[in-house]
């Protein structure tokens, strides 16, 4: 693999719910690189996040709910100004968002998506652009503790398709089975990442 990087820590909060609140990237120097807060309402419905980029705001999103159902939401630049929104918003059994269309501004179509999942589990998605046209599609092959194993991506342009296969290997597993480190292979079988992670669990804070 080459030298070693050490590039980056990831830390990634839960509230007493049990859903994400903050997803953290430092340096190898502990220096805080970005910031991404989460909020659900009392049902558990995503309703927004704040990104931070060196401690500098940069993107915000705002989500309206409506009788338990995701109505609208608003991408936000740095300066406070709506860049796109999102509407058509359809959700599964566990809420998640499954698709939606994007729109500018003025109301026209910037593109669309639709996300597909086993369960509660990601699987794959894809991409359109203004014109309907598919420009992104993804495929997730997932193994017996539902964890992504395969990831299969497809890039289309107008002028060329490439597609990709990454393979992620789960080296360690802690005392409730949940992986400890993990290897990414590219479609060379190449390995180009090792993210090690350690677990801290609801009852082990108190």
């Amino acid at each position: 693999m080459g030298s070693r990087d050490t590039c980056c820590n990831y830390v990634e909060e839960f509230d007493d719910n049990g859903f994400s609140s903050k997803y953290i990237t430092k340096d190898a120097k502990e220096n805080m690189k970005s910031e991404q807060t989460f909020t659900h309402n009392d049902d558990g419905l995503f309703t927004g996040m704040t990104t931070m980029t060196n401690n500098k705001k940069t993107s915000s999103m705002s989500v309206d709910i409506a009788d338990g159902k995701y109505v609208r939401a608003k991408a936000i630049d740095s300066t406070g100004k709506m860049e796109s929104y999102f509407d058509s918003i359809t959700t599964n059994e566990f809420g998640e968002m499954t698709g939606a269309t994007e729109r500018h501004s003025n109301s026209t179509v910037k593109g669309s998506f639709k996300s597909r999942y086993n369960k509660q589990f990601f699987v794959g998605n894809e991409s359109k652009d203004s014109t309907g046209n598919v420009s992104y599609r993804s495929s997730v092959k997932l193994n017996e503790k539902n964890d992504q194993e395969q990831l299969t991506e497809t890039n289309i342009s107008k002028d060329s398709t490439t597609t990709t296969v990454t393979t992620y290997k789960y080296d360690g597993l802690d005392e409730q089975g949940n992986w400890t480190q993990r290897t990414t292979y590219n479609d060379k079988g190449k390995p180009t990442k090792i993210i090690k992670r350690t677990i801290i669990y609801a009852d082990e804070k108190k």
